[in-house]
């Protein structure tokens, strides 16, 4: 998916790019361009840094919410790891797959959201969702993930 910036006149253009008619478009950006290190995205990293509004811009403007890091990180796993609970309603609320698992650990957003002791984004999980009976989110719990339960519309942003 690419971003597209509309120019209004030819004035506004750097000299290089002073030779495209007025209202044409700049250049497209790849909003899934990765980087050669470990694979990020502008969203895996916003993701990644809580970055809230950036995330939706990016999801909004057709950023692939499933993208995998070279660990195997989606940008949920990625913000839940971190416990940035509201990027991590964000990215629920957009649907973003919250039984992946990262390829090299097999964890989950909720697992490691638990493991990581980020109760601001375990209580995103609402607390009837099967496999989470009895689950107190400390440093020991491994958790597999639940299949459903998302409390979507939540109230965090």
């Amino acid at each position: 998916m690419y971003l597209f910036q509309s120019i209004p006149d030819s004035s506004y253009l750097p000299p290089d790019l002073s030779v495209l008619p007025p209202g044409s478009f700049e250049p497209a950006i790849d909003v899934d361009q990765q980087t050669e290190s470990n694979h990020d995205t502008a969203l895996t990293l916003a993701a990644a840094g809580g970055h809230d509004e950036l995330v939706e811009l990016l999801i909004n403007h057709g950023a692939n919410i499933e993208h995998r890091d070279k660990k195997g990180c989606t940008p949920l796993i990625l913000a839940a790891s971190a416990g940035h609970a509201v990027t991590v309603a964000i990215l629920l609320d957009h649907n973003a797959d919250i039984e992946a698992q990262s390829d090299r650990t097999k964890d989950t957003a909720l697992s490691l959201a638990c493991s990581g002791g980020r109760q601001e984004v375990r209580r995103l999980w609402s607390p009837g969702v099967a496999g989470l009976e009895g689950v107190h989110c400390t440093n020991q719990d491994t958790l597999t993930g639940p299949k459903s339960g998302w409390i979507r519309g939540s109230p965090l942003y």
